[in-house]
């Protein structure tokens, strides 16, 4: 209506977010190569013996940090705006900024007390930001319960290796049939293979022979036949029944078992059979090992064991994981609110300014701020609460999914998928938390909001 021509308004109004995207990423980029830099490197240096690192500029992490963030923002800027501004001047003036006509309001019952109806009104008419709101929670929901739930699940599963623990020492000979000084242990065969299953990296196998009626490991297994330790079983999804097969990483020859049973056991990627199969299977192999469980520290020569295996050493894994995780875990969980945050408040703020005629002739009408606050904020603040409750059951879905189609796949090991009821319990806390400080920060902006507003837009 000025004058202005369509290209002169869409450099116009792009130019803001852009150099904002810009100066947000080179903000982020300065950070990210100074002080986060150095909080990254201290959670490595407090669980490895490192030498002093160097910083380099790392192409790939700009193009994704810099530059594809500010080629998306101009994109969507320049499609969003170009499409507005082929409507008429006058739509502009009328703030009808909408191709389609308007929709009819769905019809709500009468018996509806008024003050729900209301509530339920602003719901459906903000639905499309309100599921926007949904899925930006459920992306942020994720980072948290996963922030959440890691250390728990190490220390569970760290009580899951010491009661499924076969005995409090292993000890290791440095020859088979070997005579000892202490009588007391049970002997074993050992021997390490690798897995030679489509889609994973390998894993190292232990193999144990046992004696007939054990006093460590308490399987009768059938000759020919083994039992599989349960982290096996889980993270390579084998039942009873199923043949595995193993490979000599030295040799091309390769070794197949059905699995008789799943033995309760945590610590690592085992099999489990008696000696006769062990020996009959492994004729070949000549480099397998003795050894002596015990449950008592046996008074062995040095020259007789060639490694002791402790409770201590069992346990190493999810100790090490949450020395160097653990404390990356509460960033990851900043960042998760952080988002929750963000998202809050730009929806609920949209929805306030979108419906500022609406609140203009509420407070006309007599509605106090206090009122209108409690059909605009509750509103939100409804679908907040049910959204955090919805999302608890998809994000485990999805981080089950992440576990067992790609962390499972592509680490070796095995480390148990457990999410605690808690870090659901405070994922929701943390959301309402965030809800509760946008919604004052909302309440303000509904108190500014003044009568005359409709009055000066009214068309």
């Amino acid at each position: 209506a000025s004058g202005y021509r369509k290209l002169e308004l869409v450099r116009h109004y792009m130019a803001l977010p852009i150099v904002v995207t810009l100066l947000a990423s080179i903000i982020g980029n300065i950070l990210g190569y100074t002080s986060l830099k150095k909080y990254m490197a201290n959670l490595y240096y407090n669980s490895y013996s490192l030498v002093k690192s160097e910083t380099l500029w790392h192409k790939e992490a700009f193009i994704h940090t810099t530059v594809i963030p500010v080629i998306l923002m101009f994109v969507i800027n320049f499609l969003v705006l170009s499409k507005k501004l082929n409507l008429p001047p006058i739509r502009f003036l009328r703030h009808d900024l909408t191709k389609k006509g308007k929709k009819k309001a769905f019809p709500l019952s009468d018996k509806i007390p008024f003050m729900k109806r209301f509530r339920l009104r602003v719901i459906l008419q903000n639905l499309p930001n309100y599921l926007t709101l949904l899925i930006g929670l459920f992306l942020g929901g994720n980072i948290i319960i996963f922030s959440l739930m890691f250390v728990p699940m190490l220390d569970d599963f760290r009580d899951m290796i010491l009661d499924t623990r076969l005995s409090n020492y292993q000890y290791i000979l440095k020859e088979t049939q070997a005579e000892v000084a202490d009588k007391r242990g049970e002997r074993f065969l050992l021997a390490s293979l690798k897995t030679d299953a489509s889609g994973y990296v390998e894993d190292e196998v232990t193999l144990y022979g046992i004696e007939e009626n054990s006093d460590y490991i308490n399987i009768e297994p059938n000759q020919g036949q083994v039992f599989i330790s349960a982290a096996y079983s889980q993270k390579y999804k084998l039942k009873p029944g199923d043949t595995i097969t193993l490979k000599d990483p030295f040799v091309t020859r390769s070794y197949s078992y059905k699995v008789q049973g799943i033995y309760d056991y945590y610590s690592g990627i085992a099999v489990f059979m008696d000696k006769d199969t062990f020996q009959d299977s492994l004729k070949d192999k000549t480099d397998y090992a003795e050894g002596l469980f015990s449950n008592t520290r046996l008074k062995l020569k040095e020259e007789e064991v060639a490694k002791q295996i402790t409770v201590d050493d069992l346990t190493m894994l999810s100790d090490q994981l949450e020395d160097s995780m653990g404390n990356f875990m509460y960033l990851l969980r900043f960042f998760g609110i952080v988002m929750f945050l963000l998202l809050m408040y730009l929806l609920s703020k949209q929805i306030i300014e979108k419906n500022s005629n609406a609140i203009s002739m509420a407070k006309i009408l007599g509605f106090k701020n206090k009122e209108i606050g409690s059909i605009y904020i509750a509103a939100t603040s409804i679908v907040v609460v049910l959204s955090l409750i919805i999302i608890c059951p998809f994000t485990h879905m999805v981080l089950k999914v992440l576990f067992t189609e790609y962390i499972y796949t592509k680490m070796t090991g095995y480390i148990p998928f457990i999410i605690g009821n808690d870090a659901y319990l405070l994922t929701i806390l943390m959301g309402i938390a965030c809800y509760a400080l946008i919604a004052l920060v909302q309440m303000g902006k509904i108190k500014r909001i003044s009568k005359v507003d409709v009055l000066k837009n009214l068309e």
